[in-house]
């Protein structure tokens, strides 16, 4: 390992943003290897598919609800859509449900430093942040549906709400790194780069 540093020009600095990486591809693998059980395990596939489409469903009719609330009239008669009238609506699927997300936000935070005081309020209350996150995404991708043309919906759907969602979940895990885990270089090794 030592070989691997000095090959690098690594630091005893540099260990946080290593620690932090290494987590993120093990929480990652893992999260894959829980999704590859699933879809090659039938009763485990027949239960998550269940579950995901019973709480797409929930997630759809609270957005239309919003929107209803907003003075928009929108359709509940499909399972699992958003459908403001006057657009062709889309459909609320597992990968819209923010579970990856979530899952990985809260088992990254468990494994990272901290204490566990603090992780049994900041996990909870974070995993509940990541929802509220997607929702005001799916919110916001109706409302585009709405105002602006279908060209404009797929690209935000594919990458502004992705940049969106991602970069407030690495802001929460950002905050929490600084808060419990110093990520700055020490001061003794930032005189020396002087």
């Amino acid at each position: 390992m030592s070989a691997i540093a000095e090959r690098f020009r690594l630091t005893k600095d540099d260990r946080p943003w290593l620690e932090f990486a290494a987590k993120i591809i093990v929480i990652y693998g893992g999260w894959k290897l829980f999704q590859y059980i699933v879809n090659h395990t039938a009763s485990l596939d027949a239960w998550w598919t269940l579950w995901t489409d019973r709480y797409a469903h929930k997630i759809a009719t609270l957005i239309n609800k919003v929107l209803v609330s907003m003075g928009y009239d929108v359709s509940f008669d499909y399972y699992k859509a958003v459908y403001p009238l006057g657009t062709p609506g889309f459909m609320v699927e597992e990968h819209c449900l923010a579970i990856p997300a979530t899952l990985i936000f809260g088992a990254f935070i468990a494994v990272y430093r901290g204490p566990w005081k603090h992780k049994l309020w900041y996990i909870p209350l974070g995993m509940i942040a990541v929802q509220m996150i997607n929702n005001v995404r799916i919110l916001g991708l109706s409302l585009l549906l709405k105002h602006v043309p279908p060209r404009y919906f797929q690209f935000n759907h594919s990458v502004t709400a992705l940049i969106f969602t991602y970069g407030l979940i690495f802001l929460m895990v950002w905050w929490w790194m600084r808060r419990y885990y110093h990520m700055e270089p020490s001061r003794k090794h930032a005189k020396n780069a002087s």
